[in-house]
């Protein structure tokens, strides 16, 4: 199965507690060579880790969507949150040093453990971050299969529409929420769980006590409620002859995946508290999407796919959003025609839409790749700049409520001294400040 399928699940299952956003506190630390804060604490050093929610789609080399040249095959895009806040000059203090270690189609083992083709595990690659953004599990629930199977059902049978039990669609739902549901080992929630355990005790953090880490929520899809979208299908393909289907985006089935992905965003608020370090949040980034989903009542069957007040992408060509010339619409939407002309059925067949949709390569299942395709392929169900802005405003105003030390608004760490003196422990030791008590 393609991650493309894969991917779609998770995304399509998981979501949403309020992020805790009080009781925030600056904490004073001693910062020997075994907890630096920065060379010369000059630069604000943070990274983000993660899948394509945090990589973003980069989709056009012509456009000069990517971050760094498509490095490592990470389909990184230069209006991802990660690259938004780099630019925004006002957060920080002093000069950003920015380590955007995410990469699409990551699963949660590339994250600390292990290489995903040629990109290194991405806690190699943070530097010694006061912050970390987190954006990960898609992936490793599929997200990919739920959108593939039942959103676009591109080149194939299907079977009965949802919530036909016989139907693909309803069988893909509950094979992926088995795994989102699973207690113990092999369940999102202990792969989550063992996840940031690993990524807080390494090296790079494991002893910075200002250090932040900030768990991000996935955003429901769709609006929810009966309007136009009960009779609508994104499924475009259908009108190729004999490619694809034209399932309908029935208001069961718009409300039976905002509430997966309701549950993944609930499991990742419980990671973030069972974890026991206070130095993690869960941030809920689905309420700033209200509005801007899918099927919103104030928007009309063209506007799924080019209407830049709706925040994710849909299956549609890499044109501008909305296109420069709008014949190329309706060229899309009535005739399945690509800009240049090139009509669907002429491109390989490894780069259907069911190409891993948060990945922008086939892959394995370990994160390595097997093959590409056209990002903009990949880009679905992914949010546009509208959204990443969004996510990027809930991170810097996290960070300036915690009072991080480097984020505006901050006191500078405590560099020599700390606050405790017990018995056998002076202020100078790192063995004092490392947890405030001897």
């Amino acid at each position: 199965m393609s991650v493309f399928a894969k991917c779609f699940v998770l995304i399509l299952l998981p979501i949403a507690l309020g992020s805790p956003m009080n009781n925030l506190r600056s904490i004073l630390t001693f910062r020997g060579p075994a907890n630096p804060i920065n060379k010369q604490d000059s630069s604000f050093v943070w990274a983000s880790v993660g899948d394509s929610w945090a990589a973003g789609v980069s989709y056009s080399p012509t456009q000069h969507t990517d971050y760094d040249d498509d490095k490592n095959g990470c389909h990184r895009w230069n209006n991802s949150y990660g690259p938004l806040m780099e630019r925004n000059t006002t957060w920080t203090t002093g000069v950003q040093t920015f380590n955007f270690a995410a990469c699409s189609g990551a699963i949660l083992s590339n994250i600390v453990a292990s290489p995903q083709g040629d990109n290194p595990p991405q806690m190699g690659l943070v530097g010694s971050p006061q912050m970390i953004t987190y954006h990960a599990g898609g992936n490793n629930c599929g997200f990919g299969a739920v959108v593939s199977d039942c959103i676009y059902q591109p080149w194939g049978d299907y079977g009965a529409e949802y919530p036909d039990p016989s139907g693909q669609c309803a069988k893909q739902l509950a094979d992926r929420n088995t795994y989102i549901d699973k207690a113990g080992d092999g369940g999102l929630y202990q792969d989550e769980l063992n996840t940031v355990a690993d990524l807080l005790g390494h090296s790079a953090v494991k002893d910075n006590k200002d250090f932040r880490l900030y768990i991000l929520g996935y955003a429901h899809f769709f609006n929810i409620g009966a309007n136009y979208c009960d009779d609508i299908s994104f499924g475009v393909l259908a009108n190729v002859p004999a490619v694809g289907n034209a399932p309908k985006v029935s208001n069961r089935l718009r409300t039976d995946l905002n509430d997966g992905v309701e549950r993944v965003n609930q499991i990742l608020a419980r990671v973030a508290n069972d974890v026991g370090d206070p130095r993690v949040k869960f941030l809920d980034i689905s309420p700033a999407f209200n509005g801007h989903r899918f099927c919103e009542d104030n928007h009309n069957y063209k506007d799924q796919w080019y209407n830049e007040d709706v925040w994710l992408w849909n299956f549609n060509t890499p044109a501008d959003d909305p296109p420069a010339d709008p014949a190329l619409m309706d060229a899309w939407l009535d005739g399945n025609h690509f800009p240049d002309n090139t009509t669907l059925p002429n491109y390989p067949n490894g780069t259907k839409v069911g190409v891993e949709m948060q990945g922008g390569v086939e892959t394995d299942g370990s994160g390595g790749s097997t093959g590409p395709g056209p990002t903009w392929f990949q880009r679905p169900f992914h949010p546009k700049q509208g959204g990443t802005q969004a996510i990027a405003d809930i991170v810097i105003s996290q960070a300036i409520a915690d009072r991080i030390p480097g984020v505006v608004g901050s006191s500078p760490p405590t560099t020599g001294t700390c606050d405790c003196d017990e018995s056998g422990c002076t202020p100078e030791s790192p063995a004092c400040c490392a947890t405030g008590t001897c």
